[in-house]
């Protein structure tokens, strides 16, 4: 599983990887949607499939039902926007600075 979500994330792959991810830049910048940590999530591409254009309850429901590790910041939100994103990045930063990262 693993694996195939690091694929997914277009961390290493082959150059047309790197345009779908420039694409989905590019996308998010003209809708506006926040571009941070906080309002990303490590799914496989079939998740993220139906994760699509879904509200964000609907996207709340299908992660509490799918098999992968979600935080609580997400699951127990009642509305993700600007205001949750950025406690979440955070809420992220800290968690990396304090436990991945530490020296």
């Amino acid at each position: 599983m693993y694996a195939s979500a690091a694929r997914n994330l277009h961390v290493a792959g082959s150059p047309q990887d790197k345009l779908t991810v420039l694409d989905n830049l590019k996308q998010k910048l003209k809708t506006k949607r926040p571009l941070a940590i906080g309002n990303l999530i490590l799914v496989d591409q079939s998740l993220n499939n139906e994760l699509a254009n879904k509200s964000f309850n609907e996207k709340r429901l299908l992660l509490q039902s799918a098999n992968v590790w979600v935080d609580a910041a997400i699951l127990n939100a009642f509305n993700w926007g600007a205001a949750e994103i950025e406690a979440r990045t955070k809420l992220l930063a800290a968690e990396a600075y304090s436990n991945v990262w530490k020296i």
